[in-house]
């Protein structure tokens, strides 16, 4: 609770420099900082967290401590990157991520569903204004709307 009152406080100083390395592997791997100590967890112990061990751990996280574990864990994410060895888009590294992939296919879907009713309800409007008489009242002249005939008249001198 104090590192959270200090942060507070002064928020325009350092962070300590104990945890920095979580949020440079998280956005190596592309994920959330508590993906991917999720992902040390399940490392180190072989099971995913329980939900009351999830927030136990989350509450600790935010006020600045960081389980040893996840530190370990985060050094060799950072390190395999070092070495060229890490590949962010390995699923193993995103299984907690949710499926955003599905939302964006549903999303895309009605897309292209809103596209084609614009695109029928403009032909439909198009093909039953042809069906109907022009109108009577027009804002130009009717001569103005009559085609011009290209030949010249008999009596024009030339």
């Amino acid at each position: 609770m104090k590192g959270l009152l200090k942060v507070l406080v002064h928020p325009d100083r350092e962070e300590p420099l104990e945890g920095r390395e979580i949020p440079i592997a998280a956005n190596l791997l592309q994920i959330g900082e508590f993906q991917l100590i999720q992902l040390a967890y399940n490392a180190r112990f072989g099971k995913d967290m329980s939900e009351h061990v999830s927030s136990r751990i989350f509450a600790d996280f935010m006020v600045g401590r960081v389980p040893d574990w996840a530190l370990e864990y985060a050094r060799r994410i950072i390190l395999l990157d070092e070495l060229g060895d890490l590949d962010d888009l390995d699923p193993g590294y995103h299984r907690y991520d949710s499926d955003g992939g599905r939302e964006v296919r549903k999303s895309y879907r009605i897309a292209i569903a809103a596209v084609c009713i614009m695109v029928a309800y403009f032909t439909l409007g198009i093909a039953v204004g042809e069906f109907f008489p022009k109108a009577t009242n027009l804002q130009f002249p009717p001569y103005a709307d009559e085609p011009q005939s290209q030949t010249l008249p008999d009596d024009t001198p030339q």
